[in-house]
């Protein structure tokens, strides 16, 4: 029951709060493949000289005026907008993993349905 709860509520998220929630899960597993919103680029790509973020960009499938970005398993640049960007994860993963951790992810609602 408390698995179809969560999935309901996972999925009927916002996508900014559901890009949020997927991040922090790839974080607790150790993972990296995180999606970024557009307005974090220039922070997130402060490491990088330009021609080695021109590289980043000319071979992966990048456009500026996506809403989100991410690293493809090559270490270029993909991007998309929300209609367009498949989380890295899956929610029955997440929910799975909320629930045998009782970890909240820093989602009040998340919170309600495991105490009920």
């Amino acid at each position: 029951m408390l698995n179809n709860e969560l999935y309901t509520l996972i999925s009927e998220m916002d996508f900014d709060d559901l890009v949020m929630l997927s991040n922090y899960y790839i974080d607790q597993i150790g993972s990296d493949d995180y999606i970024y919103m557009m307005d974090d680029f220039d922070t997130i790509m402060c490491d990088s000289t330009p021609t080695e973020t021109a590289h980043k960009i000319l071979f992966g499938n990048f456009r500026i005026t996506d809403d989100y970005f991410w690293f493809n398993g090559y270490g270029n640049l993909e991007s998309g907008s929300y209609t367009y960007v498949q989380l890295p994860t899956e929610i029955t993963d997440i929910v799975n993993y909320i629930i045998e951790n009782d970890d909240d992810c820093g989602f009040d609602t998340i919170r309600e349905a495991l105490n009920d």
